[in-house]
């Protein structure tokens, strides 16, 4: 419907219109046409072009970001700062007939009339007819959205069901640019960093030693452990790609075998994982140290030598109140070093760690993989109608359940992995591995190091630290 010269009001004042464009994800008319058809529009009226609203936003009804423009325009039609919103087609504004009401309301209250510059359409929203017609354009791109949402979810299914790569995103690390291809550089520090965290390492340990060797990431970032542990728990790395919870053969070649993969991310995925906040332990003993005395922890303290050197020592929390023990760091790690090599390098030990021919983990390995392939079959039950959506819901989690336990017990039939990645020429590579690797072989050897009084006197007696062994 179009307005005559009495429905303006004052005919001197001139009509100052706003202009809002926006351009989806999906393509469309660019930004810049389509200001320039809706200025054309304006001008052809003798209207004023006013303030421009213009992003890139996707007017789904969930979108992942706010569409600010919009909301600024809502704001200003509501403040009576324009007369007329010129956009350059109804589905710029919205694609959802709720959103659309809301508009109508604020543009009908305002007095705002609404020209389409696509079609040089005028909106009159107090016209019901008008209004019904926007509601029904509205009511069409919601329509095409929902099939167009529907062929993009078939179409990325249909790539996963096929184990092909989705497209975009950054390079994976361990594969080259085509993402198909392996880098052999990257993929064995890939199972580099797998047989550290399996033998006991940690995330920060292997970022910090990785970062000081000058490794990046794929995009020329410094690791980090968030990162890193993504990187190692991605199906990818075991030749899988993931589709809604399943596990699909994927084109790509695997860097890990299955197995080994499913261990290392039934370690990084235990709930019993410790996860250091804040400062890490600075400190070989530290949460092993106990005082012989009270029986408190002991930590690492520096102090300040008369001669102006530093050095630090062990120390209980009483003793900082003036009783129990304190001793030289350098001497209590050296000592309980010495007893854990000499363990080590015992027959008894070869003997004891020794992993059987049978791997009892095998068993377990192969239930896991079972339950998968039962889990990843009731989609397609589901997608058949054999079941109902409340029980594939509940059958999903039945069987998320079972795999959750058999990984717990993984990892328990497992925890004397740390042991059996020990290397047999410990004592010469000690000095080169990491803080958190030696830390992790005291952890699965040692129960608990006591630090008892001495005698007054210089020198250092190790008869008075205490190692208690696990087993």
């Amino acid at each position: 419907m179009a307005w005559t010269p009495e429905d303006i009001g004052d005919a001197t004042r001139a009509v100052v219109v706003a202009i809002y464009c926006r351009l989806s994800q999906f393509g469309g008319k660019g930004l810049g046409r389509q200001e320039e058809d809706c200025r054309r529009i304006a001008a052809a009226r003798g209207w004023v072009a006013g303030e421009v609203f213009a992003e890139t936003a996707s007017a789904n009804p969930n979108p992942k970001k706010a569409r600010k423009e919009w909301l600024r325009l809502l704001e200003a039609i509501q403040h009576h700062e324009f007369d007329a919103v010129v956009v350059w087609l109804e589905d710029r504004t919205n694609r959802n007939v709720v959103e659309a009401a809301e508009f109508v309301t604020l543009c009908r209250e305002a007095g705002v009339r609404v020209i389409i510059a696509g079609n040089e359409t005028e909106y009159d929203f107090n016209d019901p007819e008008d209004v019904a017609k926007f509601y029904g354009e509205s009511a069409r791109a919601q329509a095409e959205l929902a099939r167009m949402q529907k062929r993009v979810t078939r179409a990325m299914r249909q790539i996963a069901e096929q184990g092909k790569w989705n497209g975009g995103g950054r390079r994976p690390f361990g594969y080259k640019e085509d993402r198909v291809t392996i880098d052999e550089n990257e993929a064995a520090l890939l199972r580099e960093a797998v047989r550290r965290v399996l033998a006991g390492d940690s995330l920060r340990g292997i970022c910090t030693d990785w970062n000081r060797r000058g490794i990046r990431t794929s995009t020329g970032q410094k690791w980090v452990n968030t990162v890193l542990r993504r990187t190692l728990m991605s199906p990818r790395i075991a030749g899988f790609r993931e589709h809604n919870g399943q596990l699909i053969p994927a084109v790509w070649p695997a860097i890990l075998d299955q197995q080994t993969w499913e261990a290392v991310r039934a370690i990084l995925t235990d709930p019993a994982r410790v996860t250091t906040k804040g400062a890490p332990p600075s400190y070989l003993l530290t949460g092993l140290i106990y005082c012989g005395k009270c029986g408190n922890r002991m930590f690492g303290l520096r102090r300040a030598h008369v001669s102006g050197h530093e050095y630090v020592i062990y120390i209980c929390h009483n003793r900082v109140a003036g009783g129990c023990v304190s001793r030289d760091v350098r001497y209590v790690d050296k000592e309980v070093t010495e007893r854990l090599l000499y363990r080590l390098e015992s027959t008894a030990f070869e003997q004891a760690a020794s992993r059987p021919a049978e791997d009892p983990t095998r068993e377990l390995y192969e239930q896991l993989a079972m339950e998968q392939g039962i889990y990843d079959r009731l989609e397609d039950k589901l997608a058949r109608e054999l079941i109902s959506e409340d029980a594939f819901k509940r059958h999903r989690a039945e069987s998320e359940e079972r795999m959750n336990v058999l990984r717990r017990k993984i990892a328990k039939l497992t925890d004397n992995r740390v042991i059996t990645h020990i290397p047999r020429n410990l004592r010469e590579v000690w000095p080169g591995l990491s803080l958190d690797r030696r830390r992790a072989i005291l952890a699965a050897m040692f129960r608990r190091i006591e630090v008892h009084p001495q005698r007054k006197g210089p020198g250092f007696d190790p008869n008075t630290i205490k190692v208690y062994w696990k087993g």
